[in-house]
């Protein structure tokens, strides 16, 4: 009964840690774009202490297994059980400790590794020494909390029911865990944490070029006159040929790729290396898979994985629109990607070095035992509290030259973490500022983008916006709308008459009216298209009412203006299309309202004209 009662909890503990290990596997510490930590041998290190090596190595078999039908193109799948394999036999057949032979097996790992990359290229590369030195990070990791769990866990009060041999804890052990710990925990930290800022570094700056090219995009629009932007549209040689230009100026990456669509998704215009070939490399990043959405664009990965070789052949995507065009921006990640990953393979390399330091000064003091060893274990425990609040590290005066030599060292490293925080700190307020002035200029832009600068009534931009999406919303509902253009009667007299300061107040004045008529009748939007050119969207649930309102607003353009001592009265020409009946698209619908406006003019002005004959005009 004893013996069936312990084999239980073997069962138990088994299945825990090998559910574990998968767990581990599967949800590694993200670094920065694919690179990331992964814990799982920390499971099947413990197991080979507290039960074998034989069901370590059974438990990182089948937690590999069910990884690998997970993800079955992950090359590094099966590194966890070779771990195991190799660590564990090492602990197995000549004693010690998991963190020793681990401390051995990755200078082994990092030595034959550079010299691979001397004899072949395929290695030579930032990736794949970004990707050794996580994996010595990981494993170094593992086999630390490994020792130190699997040795004091059976004193632990919920433990005690396990069937587990408690090992002698000797204080010298204690004593170099605590100070291994202490000087590498926050070093791993602040590594992850530079990880998380590079790629957001990477993030902001795309947004930036992406909002400095968009910036661009719409002053070329503002400089070109009307002319121009019909060439433009027409297809002009000279006028693709000069934006092409000025285009190319703007862009600050030679890799970048800019496609100009038509309405129907066909090419207009390619700025860039896929010039002659802008259907296949098209093809290329339509077939992609798309990963991290925001509001500015989207990354275009080759394979559905977060791999670090898939974010260096991947690209950032985002799109504008120029006219009536549809620009999309192609930033290839590779150059961005290498130089993020070269900057983490620093920080990862400082992280082995440190953890290599401080292992081999912990095997030291493993024998040492005395009370300046304690004073000094004190010591580096405050270090990380030290270190935030921006202190320096000073360690007190040790007579044991031993001592003394492992207190230099712990100190020349709280320098650098102390240089890494300060650093960190210093990057963190500045993106922080960066996104304050960054949400600042988007606002601007938006205002800018949507809205007429004189009256702030929506500009042409948001009219045709609105408008699409109405046109869009009928098609699928059969929500009729009207479109009422109006035109103020004699604007230029009034221009002669008191100058163009008060045509624009005039304009103020009037534009006001016309947000008051808005509050007072809801269903009509109105909207400046140029001078004294003027346009409202209005509900259509029967002609009767559009005639009403129309009618309404005639009102309120007839009502006296007193501007500079002048009083005069106000009048306006009212063309009305609707849609669906006279037409189905923006142009065809503002065309019909234009025309039925200037035929009021030819009638009489200071009246309605509908486009289609109902018997209802004034």
């Amino acid at each position: 009964m004893r013996i069936d009662n312990k084999n239980k909890w073997w069962v138990v503990l088994f299945l825990f840690f090998t559910c574990l290990g998968i767990v581990l596997k599967l949800f590694p510490l993200p670094l920065l774009f694919g690179l990331s930590i992964q814990f799982s041998a920390f499971a099947y290190f413990v197991l080979v202490r507290i039960i074998g090596y034989k069901t370590g190595v059974i438990a990182a078999f089948f937690g590999s297994a069910i990884v690998f039908f997970i993800f079955p193109e992950d090359p590094f799948v099966f590194i966890s059980l070779l771990e195991v394999i190799i660590i564990g036999g090492l602990y197995k057949y000549l004693k010690k400790d998991i963190l020793t032979w681990t401390f051995l097996y990755s200078l082994v790992v990092l030595i034959s590794f550079f010299v691979l990359t001397r004899l072949l290229d395929i290695l030579s590369t930032v990736e794949s020494a970004g990707m050794i030195m996580s994996i010595i990070v990981s494993v170094l990791i593992s086999a630390l909390f490994a020792d130190i769990s699997s040795e004091y866990l059976p004193y632990l009060p919920f433990f005690k029911r396990f069937p587990l041999k408690k090992q002698p804890i000797f204080f010298g052990k204690i004593i170099s865990y605590i100070m291994v710990l202490s000087a590498t925990v926050p070093l791993v930290l602040v590594m992850i944490f530079n990880g998380w800022l590079l790629q957001d570094e990477i993030y902001t700056d795309l947004t930036q070029d992406h909002q400095r090219l968009e910036s661009r995009v719409l002053e070329i629009e503002e400089e070109m006159d009307s002319t121009e932007i019909q060439n433009f549209k027409l297809g002009s040689i000279v006028e693709k040929a000069h934006f092409k230009l000025t285009m190319e100026q703007a862009i600050d990456n030679e890799e970048r790729l800019l496609y100009v669509l038509n309405d129907d998704g066909t090419f207009y215009l390619t700025i860039g290396l896929a010039e002659g070939n802008e259907a296949e490399v098209y093809d290329q990043l339509t077939s992609g898979y798309v990963s991290d959405p925001n509001e500015m664009g989207y990354f275009i990965l080759p394979k559905n994985q977060n791999k670090i070789e898939n974010w260096e052949n991947g690209f950032y995507i985002s799109t504008s629109t120029f006219l009536d065009k549809q620009i999309i921006v192609v930033t290839p990640l590779k150059e961005n990607i290498q130089l993020v990953v070269e900057s983490m393979r620093k920080y990862v390399a400082m992280t082995i070095l440190v953890l290599y330091v401080a292992l081999g000064l912990g095997m030291v003091t493993n024998r040492i035992l005395s009370k300046s060893l304690w004073s000094l274990t004190r010591q580096t425990r405050a270090l990380p509290n030290q270190l935030e609040k921006r202190k320096e590290f000073k360690t007190s005066t040790i007579n044991i030259m031993e001592f003394k030599s492992l207190a230099n060292n712990i100190e020349k490293v709280s320098i650098r973490l102390r240089s890494m925080f300060l650093e960190i700190q210093d990057k963190n307020k500045l993106l922080i500022e960066q996104t304050q002035q960054l949400k600042v200029s988007e606002n601007k832009l938006f205002q800018l983008a949507h809205f007429d600068g004189l009256t702030a009534l929506p500009n042409r931009y948001s009219f045709h916006l609105d408008i699409q999406k109405r046109i869009e919303k009928g098609q699928e509902t059969g929500e009729e709308f009207a479109i009422v253009f109006i035109d103020l009667d004699h604007f230029k007299q009034v221009n002669d008459n008191i100058g163009h300061s008060g045509g624009d107040q005039l304009l103020k004045i009037f534009a006001k009216r016309l947000m008051a008529f808005e509050r007072e009748n809801p269903g009509i939007r109105s909207y400046r298209l140029a001078g004294d050119e003027f346009v409202a969207i209005m509900d259509l649930v029967t002609y009767t009412t559009v005639q009403e309102n129309c009618q309404r607003l005639l009102e309120v353009v007839n009502r006296p203006i007193k501007i500079k001592h002048y009083i005069m009265e106000l009048t306006a020409s009212l063309g009305v299309s609707s849609f669906p009946r006279d037409g189905q698209t923006v142009d065809d619908l503002l065309h019909h309202a234009d025309t039925a406006m200037y035929e009021r003019k030819k009638t009489g002005k200071n009246g309605i004209q509908f486009s289609i004959c109902k018997g209802e005009n004034e």
